[in-house]
């Protein structure tokens, strides 16, 4: 049996957590869990910008239908203003086996 469920990953910075969430949510994710964790580069600046990177992030990870998962990266990506320099970064990658959860509330 086929199944199309695909994890969003996103890492922003944790001041920008709750309102991530809550986009998220509105985009149809229906559950997420978050951790935190602290980044860091090459160099502590971003390159030619020369932009401090804020090491604190958060990192959200969300399983969801195929079919949402455009509409949450979106939603992400406007409510962490990711076309800014250094403000995080969103990613899916599709799930093989997905099993231990409520698979039709995703």
């Amino acid at each position: 049996m086929e199944q199309n469920y695909d994890l969003v990953v996103i890492i922003v910075q944790q001041r920008l957590e709750q309102k991530v969430m809550d986009a998220m949510e509105e985009a149809g994710a229906h559950a997420a869990t978050s951790f935190y964790a602290k980044g860091r580069g090459v160099r502590h600046k971003l390159g030619n910008w020369g932009l401090l990177i804020q090491p604190e992030k958060v990192v959200i990870l969300t399983a969801t239908h195929e079919k949402n998962t455009l509409d949450i990266i979106a939603a992400v990506k406007k409510a962490a203003d990711l076309s800014s320099p250094a403000s995080g970064l969103v990613f899916s990658t599709k799930i093989y086996n997905l099993e231990g959860i409520f698979k039709e509330k995703i």
